[in-house]
């Protein structure tokens, strides 16, 4: 999975495509049916992407900027642009919360660097009560490095 994920970055010509791509591949990879990926710059968590029936709404948008910022305030965060290469990243389900009749599941991007954790943005990941749901993981860890190599993302390390 992670060798296929590599393979789609590879192919990827703009930071956007990317994103797109991306989020895309962990969609199906978890067994969502839609989702948004938020990366964080300078300004804050952004919109980067959305994949499936996910239209723009700034209440949801808002609410993922909050949760990113409190998940973030709970251990002390430096910010940088890039850091060592990670390790394997583990993590655990993500909490399940409804918005106009959606179901999405939140998925942290961070990574393991000398540094300390990495985290670079969060997915939004819309899920069926009928579906098999995977939490992903090691391929949101993969994510979040690649987003840390995109110039407009920031990436905040816990010490």
């Amino acid at each position: 999975m992670l060798s296929m994920f590599s393979s789609i970055v590879e192919k990827c010509q703009s930071p956007t495509e990317r994103a797109h791509s991306c989020l895309d591949f962990l969609v199906l990879q978890s067994g969502a049916s839609a989702g948004i990926l938020y990366a964080h710059g300078e300004k804050g968590l952004r919109r980067a992407a959305a994949v499936g029936k996910v239209a723009e709404d700034p209440a949801l948008d808002g609410w993922a900027a909050a949760y990113f910022k409190n998940e973030l305030s709970e251990t002390d965060q430096t910010a940088a642009n890039s850091g060592p290469p990670p390790a394997p990243e583990t993590g655990e389900r993500g909490e399940r919360h409804e918005h106009r009749g959606s179901r999405f599941v939140r998925v942290l991007l961070s990574h393991r660097a000398e540094r300390g954790v990495g985290t670079t943005g969060m997915a939004l990941l819309v899920i069926r009560d009928d579906a098999d749901f995977v939490y992903p993981a090691r391929l949101a860890a993969a994510l979040s490095l690649t987003l840390a190599e995109d110039e407009n993302v920031e990436t905040l390390y816990a010490s």
